[in-house]
């Protein structure tokens, strides 16, 4: 009986070394365990979207991972938009003050 046991300690530690060793091949890259947000990346997201987004529940809250994709999503939406914004009212001041050159009476000297 301690032959066999002794045996197989001899196994079990030979395996550790082959594997340790890096000889037992490679683990499989890690699956995300939650599913992935609704929309595509390069999608624009809508209000309507973000308000109706139900992110994954882990055991304690939200799932971490998910949830911080979402954020960036709706993070880089925002600053986009807000970008966007800024250059158009950078255009709509640009052309106020062309129309308030044009509007300008011309001096006549008499």
């Amino acid at each position: 009986m301690i032959v066999v046991i002794v045996l197989a300690c001899a196994v079990v530690l030979g395996a550790v070394v082959v594997l340790a060793a890096g000889r037992g091949g490679e683990l499989a890259p890690p699956q995300p365990d939650h599913a992935r947000l609704p929309y595509p990346e390069d999608y624009p997201v809508t209000g309507a979207e973000v308000a109706a987004t139900r992110l994954p529940r882990s055991m304690f809250g939200y799932h971490p991972a998910a949830t911080e994709q979402a954020l960036d999503r709706y993070a880089a939406a925002l600053t986009e938009r807000d970008a966007r914004l800024e250059s158009l009212q950078g255009q709509v001041t640009e052309l106020r003050t062309r129309l308030k050159e044009d509007d300008q009476p011309y001096a006549l000297d008499d």
